[in-house]
């Protein structure tokens, strides 16, 4: 096992980045380093090592920040190591390193994005098996659908293969909703784990 490998496995197991420092013998800046390579590697998220430094941590960290009028990060560390003598400052410097809003959104965006790509595959898997591959688009995706799906193909300069590939999330949503019956009905098809 990778020494990168390790710090995940802490991290797993729910150990927060200077924890994980301290059981691996190295400095926390080394296990942010060595996690947020794996981030790299799609085996974690940035949000994941953020919420990993506990609650207590980041409602000090994020209370100090609103009480002082420079709130960069050395003045935050400055502050929490006078006033704060039991906080463990690695925890502090990975949270601050990670507390940027992007972070834990842009992890949603990603999990939304992957969920709906999931949909769209279950979707039409569905629907092929329900209605075969000729006729699944017609009779499995309402009217409507087709043809803002249509529309939206005919003005994108690189057209997608098939129309389905511009349904939006919402419309997703809205096959679910007027085709349940199709999605309780009969065998369930395979669906991809992860």
């Amino acid at each position: 096992m990778s020494r990168r490998e390790e710090a995940v496995r802490w991290l797993n197991q729910g150990f927060s980045p200077a924890q994980i420092a301290a059981q691996m013998g190295i400095t926390v800046g080394t296990v942010v380093q060595y996690l947020c390579t794996e981030v790299g590697h799609g085996r974690l998220l940035r949000s994941e090592i953020l919420f990993s430094v506990p609650t207590d941590v980041r409602i000090i960290v994020e209370t100090t920040i609103s009480d002082l009028v420079d709130p960069s990060q050395e003045n935050v560390l400055r502050w929490i190591k006078q006033h704060d003598r039991g906080v463990d400052l690695g925890d502090v410097r990975a949270y601050l390193s990670l507390r940027n809003p992007r972070v834990p959104l842009g992890d949603m965006y990603q999990l939304i994005s992957e969920l709906e790509e999931h949909f769209h595959s279950y979707i039409k898997d569905v629907f092929i098996r329900k209605y075969g591959d000729e006729e699944w688009w017609r009779r499995g995706v309402p009217e409507g659908i087709r043809k803002e799906c249509a529309g939206a193909r005919e003005v994108d300069t690189e057209p997608a293969e098939e129309p389905f590939n511009y349904t939006t999330f919402i419309q997703l949503k809205e096959i679910f909703d007027k085709r349940w019956e199709v999605f309780i009905g009969g065998s369930e098809p395979s669906c991809p784990r992860g």
